[in-house]
């Protein structure tokens, strides 16, 4: 049985008003915080969309040494094997190792599959369309291979600069290719490696493709910032409307008439 505190009527009429004035504000700033969110989207895709403008284009797998499917080795938390990357290791165009599993077998060789540092791993299988074709820079040295739902990309550095290629993947131009390109399966969306290796990126001079990674990657981490301050201040706003119900049920939202 569940005990709901019941203040009398007169205190109830003065509640409500109160709590309603509150949540208004609220409602108000957070429909302010999402617009900035939603503008704060349209800025990066306009700026990621520079990469291509006027840029001649080659396919990918022109400018690449190798690319390859990953391995389908079991692997779980507590494995002895190799640590091998996942999906779920591909986070916002890096390589995050917090969440990691091992092979199974440690006396399968999986350096066919390991990965160096400038490799692009693809996210090539995955129920959701965003997520498919997501693409992160390898920029570690660890020993890691890499699970069978990603591709390998490792491209020719003297022709394409890795993280210029990451970012122009990322780009609306390159996003509708991959979604053109991917098949659906059972619910679940693909690429294969002649898929990847068919798409089109921009391809300057490699001097240029390294400054205009570094100013767009410079910009980019100002967006990041907004972002993450946007989403902090939403979420103090649901803790505040918490806040705001305990005060009111606990007597201390409006004033008290002792006469009640």
């Amino acid at each position: 049985r569940q005990i709901v505190p019941i203040p009398p009527p007169a205190q109830q009429r003065r509640i409500v008003p109160a709590i309603e004035e509150h949540f208004s504000r609220l409602d108000a700033a957070e429909a302010a915080l999402r617009a900035s969110r939603a503008k704060d989207s349209r800025l990066r895709q306009a700026l990621l969309a520079r990469l291509g403008t006027g840029m001649k284009s080659i396919a990918l797998g022109d400018v690449s040494i190798e690319a390859r499917y990953g391995t389908s080795i079991r692997c779980s938390y507590d494995g002895p094997g190799w640590p091998v990357l996942r999906i779920p290791n591909i986070q916002n165009g890096h390589i995050d190792i917090h969440d990691m599993k091992y092979a199974s077998d440690s006396n399968t060789d999986l350096k066919p599959y390991q990965i160096e540092r400038g490799d692009l791993l693809f996210v090539r299988t995955n129920g959701s369309r965003d997520l498919i074709g997501r693409v992160a820079v390898v920029d570690t040295d660890d020993r890691l291979a890499f699970a069978s739902y990603l591709i390998r990309v490792r491209p020719d550095q003297r022709r394409l600069d890795t993280r210029f290629a990451a970012l122009a993947l990322a780009s609306p131009q390159c996003r509708e290719q991959i979604e053109t390109k991917t098949a659906t399966t059972a619910g679940q969306y693909n690429l294969n490696l002649r898929s990847i290796a068919s798409l089109l990126i921009p391809l300057p001079p490699i001097e240029q493709q390294h400054r205009l990674t570094t100013e767009i990657e410079s910009e980019l981490t100002v967006l990041d910032s907004v972002s993450r301050t946007i989403d902090q201040t939403l979420l103090r706003s649901q803790s505040l409307r918490r806040s705001i119900l305990d005060e009111a049920f606990a007597g201390a939202l409006v004033p008290q008439d002792p006469a009640e």
